[in-house]
């Protein structure tokens, strides 16, 4: 997705954070910075981002317990708006399974 907006918006500075430093293998372009961090403790300043997009992350903040994963889940959605500039934007997709 990086990559796509990259593309259409090419002065646009884009960051990746995945918590898995493996991944930065994987990163199609070197032009998009890449950081290791968690999404529950980020280590990083205030204020820094203009818009976060978040994609299937929220399902995988498992706790011990349903309490403790409902907490990571919170601690999370902070953690992004603690990232976020002011007038910012946040978007998040989330797979979601509906059992009837």
């Amino acid at each position: 997705m990086l990559n796509q907006i990259a593309k259409l918006y090419p002065k646009v500075k884009l960051t990746n954070i995945e918590f898995i430093e493996g991944y930065r293998k994987h990163q199609v372009s070197s032009k998009i910075n890449f950081i290791c961090a968690s999404i529950l403790n980020s280590n990083l300043k205030d204020k820094t981002f203009d818009c976060l997009i978040i994609r299937d992350v929220l399902h995988h903040v498992v706790g011990q317990s349903f309490r403790e994963s409902k907490e990571n889940q919170k601690t999370a959605l902070k953690e992004l708006w603690r990232l976020l500039r002011p007038g910012g934007a946040i978007f998040i997709e989330e797979l979601v399974s509906v059992f009837l």
